[in-house]
């Protein structure tokens, strides 16, 4: 599901086998799919905190979704390092300079989640936790990349996100249904 027509039509060319995409706003999902229990996976890399009402597409998710049935959810994580260290510059540099400090939460999402939030959510809406980890831990990794452009860089900071994912720069959520 996406809102935009133009990347449904992408997807669609796609050609994967047994899947449908659907044009809409997600909060509405249970108006465009009415057939509860015929849904095997719902994947949505970095939306739920987007959503205003995330508990009441999670109810919807979980009726529409199979016995068995999986939801992915990745999230950028409220408590990590990358946005401590970010905040802590904003706070102390910035605003020692005049300058307008960072918004510590970010305009378009409607709410932050750690990785307890997230889990504890999930629960709520009687999932099942199958995996909770981490990506990403450390601070600007891109800058790092630019600075010592080595395969090592990217491959550390991958893992140190699922070692420590209290602390990765997002989480990683799977749940059944």
């Amino acid at each position: 599901m996406d809102v935009s027509n133009e990347m449904i039509k992408l997807a669609k060319r796609k050609r994967i086998k047994n899947t449908t995409f659907y044009c809409g706003v997600l909060e509405e999902i249970n108006d465009i799919h009415q057939r509860h229990g015929d849904i095997s996976v719902v994947i949505m890399f970095e939306v739920i905190e987007h959503l205003s009402k995330p508990n009441k597409l999670l109810k919807n998710i979980y009726n529409l979704l199979k016995k068995g049935g999986h939801i992915v959810i990745t999230t950028p994580n409220f408590y990590s390092c990358n946005r401590r260290l970010k905040k802590l510059f904003h706070t102390f540099v910035l605003e020692k300079l005049h300058l307008k400090p960072w918004d510590y939460l970010s305009q378009e999402h409607f709410q932050e989640f750690t990785p307890n939030s997230l889990l504890s959510l999930l629960l709520e809406n009687r999932f099942k936790i199958i995996k909770c980890t981490g990506i990403g831990l450390l601070p600007f990794p891109l800058l790092l990349n630019k600075i010592i452009p080595i395969q090592s860089i990217h491959d550390c900071n991958a893992t140190l996100g699922q070692v420590i994912p209290k602390l990765s720069s997002n989480i990683v959520m799977v749940g059944q249904k």
